[in-house]
């Protein structure tokens, strides 16, 4: 079970491009009950992906038609009957999956769009444990994500083989608006581990004691999903691990899983 993007335009010359779920193929988005769930491990945290995601053209980036259409983002479009295939489809991959983890809540990391939020809420009904409504985490602005990163490269806390691109990111980062909400990403993948966009929030408190099981609608390199998860265990919380509806690129999945097995066998002993 994959996707199809058909092109339309409308008779006011813009133009729009339709989602739809294709049963005879997983090209776009692999939704197959044997191809899922995919896991990612990022900075000790195990994410685990509904749905695999696929190159669909050679322009691909970390986007993907699908959530575009659900984010109603840059004239993707998805109707109510496409997107009870795809639930289906994610509801069939759950109830056929072991979750590894005890959480007694489920937690939606911000976004503007509501698909992390009602897939953090699915979620929660399918392991019958508590969804957490309110934000437990706040974005940082451009300002304070800045000074924290030109405090981190003073004291020697990127390797050297990140520091050119680091650099080069907060020059970029530097042009931005101080005022402005930071975005992860906005920033090259090989960079995204030194920064830290999220701070805790003041009703985080109140939930001391729960273990969090993080949700994101995607993953591109998972940075978003393991640096919230830090910044919650830095301030006392317990995070047993994260879900996203869409996994890394094919691609990057292979490289994240060579990239592992290559630091198991150095930790190796002889």
């Amino acid at each position: 079970m994959g996707i199809e993007v058909t092109k339309r335009k409308e008779d006011t010359g813009d133009v729009y491009y339709d989602v739809s779920i294709d049963l005879n193929h997983n090209d776009g988005v692999d939704m197959s009950l044997a191809g899922n769930p995919t896991v990612t491990n990022v900075d000790h945290l195990e994410i685990f992906s509904l749905f695999r995601r696929r190159r669909l053209s050679t322009t691909e980036t970390d986007g993907n038609p699908l959530i575009y259409a659900l984010k109603e983002l840059k004239n993707y479009t998805i109707n109510d009957a496409d997107k009870k295939i795809m639930w289906g489809a994610a509801g069939e991959i759950f109830q056929a999956w072991t979750c590894p983890w005890k959480p007694s809540c489920v937690v939606s990391i911000p976004s503007r769009h509501s698909v992390s939020f009602d897939l953090a809420s699915w979620i929660a009904g399918y392991l019958k444990v508590d969804h957490i409504s309110v934000p437990m985490v706040h974005k940082k602005t451009v300002a304070e994500v800045l000074s924290e990163a030109e405090v981190l490269k003073d004291s020697d806390g990127v390797p050297a083989r990140d520091l050119k691109a680091f650099k080069k990111q907060l020059s970029r980062l530097s042009a931005a608006s101080p005022g402005k909400i930071f975005q992860m990403k906005e920033i090259d993948v090989s960079v995204r581990q030194y920064l830290q966009p999220w701070r805790v929030s003041e009703e985080s408190k109140d939930f001391i004691g729960h273990d969090f099981l993080l949700v994101d609608d995607l993953i591109g390199s998972g940075a978003s999903l393991s640096t919230c998860a830090n910044c919650l265990m830095k301030e006392g919380h317990s995070v047993v691990g994260g879900m996203s509806l869409f996994s890394p690129l094919d691609r990057e999945l292979a490289q994240k899983a060579s990239t592992t097995r290559h630091k198991r066998r150095r930790g190796r002993k002889t």
